[in-house]
């Protein structure tokens, strides 16, 4: 009898020990979860999707979104050859501020709608950043041009040397090195060029080139300012838009948080 009680002792000994260990572990792991939230300089990887208001996918980093035909597709969504989770620091301005900020104070494993104003995205839409240009241009047969303008090196340039300029091939017909000045034959003929913007007509009448450039609307045209797409087109002129593609559109996003890297973690 005596042994039966000391065995009951020592077991209810050994469970007030385990539970209290068990217990402490549970609220040590809870109070990590819990303390484990995004902070600035927080290092973390997030899987998304992002979209207009009216729910159309710009991007994800999700395969089974972005293959899936019954999820509609705005005309900004690109599709990748690789789909993986976003990672960055949080602080650092890698991604759009409205984005950031919304994250700030999720927990490790947690999902988030929200909306991101436009302001807080890629900014308002500014006619400021618009210009306008004529559909017709007109060029001499024969043209004077400065080395500098030249798509060549000063190396390359000599005289019977051919190379394409405007939309058609030239050829240097004479050299003033002292005045770095290059006369240039443009060899334009009648023709219907298919750019990637649109279509250009050019005619060549007498001693004059003419080009009419007919772009589509909404494509984009790579210039020397940078990126533009085809904003505005009427009889004689069109315009391009040099604002980011989604400048003036608030944002719909939908997040989970993966995984959170602590700030003082990245610095060890």
């Amino acid at each position: 009898m005596k042994k039966n009680i000391n065995a009951f002792l020592i077991f209810l000994i050994f469970l007030s020990t385990f539970c209290t260990t068990f217990n402490n572990s549970a609220e040590k792991q809870a109070e990590n979860l819990k303390s484990k939230v995004v902070e600035i300089g927080d290092t973390v990887e997030i899987d998304y999707i992002a979209m207009l208001e009216d729910g159309s996918i710009i991007d994800t980093s999700l395969r089974s979104i972005a293959e899936n035909e019954l999820r509609k597709k705005s005309r900004y969504f690109k599709p990748r050859s690789e789909y993986k989770p976003l990672v960055f620091k949080v602080g650092n301005s890698s991604v759009i501020k409205g984005l950031e900020e919304s994250i700030i104070g999720m927990h490790e494993g947690e999902e988030k709608e929200f909306v991101v104003n436009a302001s807080e995205a890629y900014g308002i839409w500014k006619k400021e950043l618009t210009k306008s240009y004529p559909k017709e241009q007109e060029y001499d047969i024969i043209e004077n041009v400065s080395f500098d303008a030249l798509p060549i090196s000063e190396e390359e340039i000599e005289v019977n040397k051919t190379f394409r300029w405007h939309y058609w091939i030239v050829k240097i017909i004479s050299i003033d090195r002292s005045r770095r000045i290059a006369m240039l034959e443009n060899l334009a003929r009648n023709a219907t060029i298919n750019l990637e913007f649109g279509k250009m007509f050019i005619e060549v009448s007498g001693d004059k080139i003419k080009a009419r450039l007919e772009p589509t609307l909404g494509a984009e045209i790579e210039t020397r300012f940078g990126k533009a797409r085809v904003y505005e087109s009427n009889e004689t002129s069109f315009v391009l838009d040099f604002n980011h593609p989604l400048a003036g559109k608030n944002l719909k996003f939908w997040v989970r948080v993966n995984k959170i890297k602590k700030g003082d973690e990245n610095e060890k």
